[in-house]
């Protein structure tokens, strides 16, 4: 079973240093496998790291991708910051391979940035597509075609398990402009979070939290699970989906802990349809005998 989280680590907004105490209170509870980040803030003199302060005070392998770089007002000042993306992983989940690329962008701007990471646990090896799509409107055929890059990536010619697509996606599911994630024809694709939840709608904005209509439930926030529709390496089950950091808190000052998004969590679980087969972490990383003591070990990649 692998647990499988995406947030948004809420920017270095007021009460930066409570509410990222109350995000490490919140995802304790958890014990999350795999755990992707947005807006992950961070100082250039690395004082300050949102992503970094997690994945230490949660126990937790972090991997970093920054995505740009602005001044911000920060603690009564104003310093340089960097913002990106980050794929945390729990205890016995190994990340044997990370790394980011650009995506396209409108002539002139630069390109949003989207991290992968190959995670392997229990034997099984999981792509993680970490995103974020641009927020501004009329933007739905260049997210369209920011998708098509992914596609298109070499490390997609990979076979694993399962491909997860994590991120902000900036509109609902059933969204037009994630059309062209769900109707490709190599991968079967499935709302992770509805498949978990038995079909029961959430908002992911906090103003929409208590919605129960279709048109005012925005869940923008989504895991989209891929496998191989002629070739399947392991069945996927899913279960406990729920949101993160719905519940509020109040600090002494009597202001309000909580997010500008919810997170969404569920399970996971994965069966090898062939239980003999060699692990598909060695199509990607693989060493051609175990360690023992000073024998020589040989690796390719």
């Amino acid at each position: 079973m692998i647990k499988v989280a995406t947030m948004n680590t809420w920017n270095c907004a007021s009460d930066y240093e409570q509410q990222l105490a109350f995000q490490v209170r919140s995802l304790k509870k958890e014990k999350i496998d795999i755990l992707c980040c947005r807006e992950a803030f961070c100082t250039l003199d690395g004082k300050y790291s949102s992503a970094g302060i997690l994945a230490t005070k949660l126990g937790m392998t972090c991997s970093f991708s920054a995505a740009r770089q602005e001044r911000m007002f920060f603690q009564e000042k104003e310093i340089e910051s960097i913002f990106g993306l980050a794929i945390l992983t729990g205890a016995g989940v190994w990340m044997l391979h990370s790394g980011s690329f650009t995506l396209p962008a409108k002539t002139g701007d630069k390109g949003p940035v989207v991290q992968f990471a190959v995670i392997r646990k229990d034997g099984n090896a999981v792509l993680v597509i970490n995103l974020h799509f641009s927020h501004l409107q009329n933007k739905g055929r260049l997210r369209r075609k920011q998708l098509q890059a992914i596609f298109a990536h070499p490390i997609m010619d990979k076979q694993f398990a399962a491909i997860l697509f994590c991120g902000d996606f900036f509109e609902n599911s059933a969204g037009e402009e994630l059309a062209l994630l769900k109707k490709q024809s190599f991968y079967k694709v499935r709302d992770g979070f509805l498949a978990g939840s038995a079909g029961r709608l959430f908002s992911t904005l906090v103003q929409g939290s208590d919605a129960t209509d279709r048109q005012s439930c925005r869940r923008i926030d989504h895991i989209f699970v891929l496998e191989e529709k002629k070739q399947p390496v392991a069945k996927l089950n899913f279960a406990n989906s729920h949101l993160l950091f719905d519940q509020t808190e109040r600090t002494e000052s009597d202001s309000i802990l909580h997010p500008d998004h919810f997170g969404v969590a569920f399970e996971l679980k994965l069966s090898r349809v062939k239980k003999d087969e060699i692990s598909q972490v060695y199509r990607y990383v693989a060493c051609t005998q175990p360690w023992s003591g000073k024998k020589k070990r040989e690796c390719f990649c």
